[in-house]
C-alpha cells in the first residue's frame, strides 16, 4: 500500500493490467503489470490494492478492456491512442512518432509538428511482429526472459524469417541443425522480427523524426538495438516504457468517492 492522495491510471489491455500511481509532482511512485488470463475483473482487483487506491485519489481507464470494467466502477475511460500520446509527451516533448509494440498488437502513431495526433496504423490479426511472436518462438528454443536479457548481441546472425511462425519455425530448425546457439538464434529472430514490424507499419519509409518506442517489446534489449541500428538516436524509450498508456489516465481521472469492490 502507499500512503498520501494520488493519481491512477490502468491500461487494461489483450493481455495484461498495467497500472500507474503517480504523485503530488506528477512521478511514478508506484506500478503494477500482471498478465489476467482472462480473469480481468480479478487482475484489476488485485491492481487496484497494488496501488493503494484510497478514497480521495482519482482514477481513470484505458485499454481494450476498460468498458467492461468502466461499467462496474464508473470511473472515465480514455481513447489507448490519446492515452499512449499524453503518456510519451509527459517525457518526451519532441517526439513526432509512437511505435507501440505489445504482446498482441503493434501500431504506430503520427503526430504532427504540436505533438497532436494525425495518424494512425496499425499490424493486421498476424501476431508477427508482436510480444507473442517472439514468446511464443523462445518457448520452442527454450530460451526464458532472463535467458534473453543476458545474451550479448550477435551482429552477423543467422536469418530467421519473422513474418510467420511456421516459417519461423522451420527456420529455426535448420538453424539449430547448423549449430548455431541459442544466442546468435534469438539475435536473428529478434532482427527478424524487427524488420517484419517496421515493414508493416512503414511501408518502406523512413521515420519522421523521434519515435518512442512503447509497450511490452519496449524492455527487450535486442530488439531495441536491431531498431537503434537502423534509426540510430531517433529511438528513445521512455521510462517505465511498458505501462506509458496509463499515464494518460491517470492525468485525467475522476475523484474516488467511496471504497472500490470488484
Amino acid at each position: 500500500m502507499t500512503s498520501g492522495l494520488g493519481r491512477i491510471g490502468l491500461d487494461i489491455g489483450a493481455l495484461f493490467v498495467k497500472g500507474v500511481r503517480l504523485n503530488a509532482a506528477g512521478q511514478v511512485s508506484a506500478t503494477h503489470y500482471l498478465r489476467h488470463h482472462g480473469e480481468v475483473e480479478h487482475a484489476v482487483s488485485v491492481a487496484l490494492g497494488e496501488l493503494g487506491v484510497q478514497v480521495g485519489d482519482s482514477l481513470g481507464l484505458t485499454g481494450s478492456g476498460a468498458p467492461q470494467v468502466a461499467a462496474l466502477l464508473t470511473w472515465p475511460v480514455v481513447d489507448l491512442v490519446q492515452a499512449q500520446l499524453a503518456g510519451v509527451r509527459a517525457q518526451h516533448t519532441d517526439v513526432v512518432e509512437i511505435l507501440d509494440v505489445g504482446g498482441g498488437s503493434c501500431a504506430l502513431i503520427q503526430l504532427d509538428a504540436e505533438g497532436r495526433f494525425q495518424g494512425h496504423s496499425a499490424n493486421s490479426l498476424c501476431a508477427a511482429g508482436t510480444g507473442s511472436f517472439l514468446d511464443e518462438q523462445a518457448g520452442r528454443l527454450g530460451i526464458s526472459h532472463d535467458d534473453a536479457k543476458c545474451f550479448e548481441v550477435v551482429e552477423a546472425p543467422p536469418s530467421i524469417a519473422a513474418r510467420c511462425s511456421v516459417f519461423a519455425k522451420s527456420d529455426l530448425i535448420h538453424r539449430q541443425q547448423e549449430g548455431y546457439s541459442k544466442a546468435a538464434m534469438w539475435s536473428g529472430l529478434c532482427r527478424g522480427m524487427t524488420r517484419t514490424l517496421l515493414g508493416t507499419l512503414l511501408c518502406g519509409r523512413p521515420l519522421a523524426g523521434r519515435t518512442a518506442v512503447i509497450g511490452g517489446v519496449a524492455q527487450n534489449a535486442m530488439v531495441l538495438h536491431w531498431l537503434r541500428e537502423r534509426f540510430g538516436e531517433l529511438i528513445v524509450v521512455p521510462e517505465h516504457p511498458h505501462l506509458v498508456a496509463a499515464h494518460g489516465p491517470a492525468l485525467n481521472g475522476a475523484r474516488v468517492e467511496h471504497a472500490l469492490d470488484l
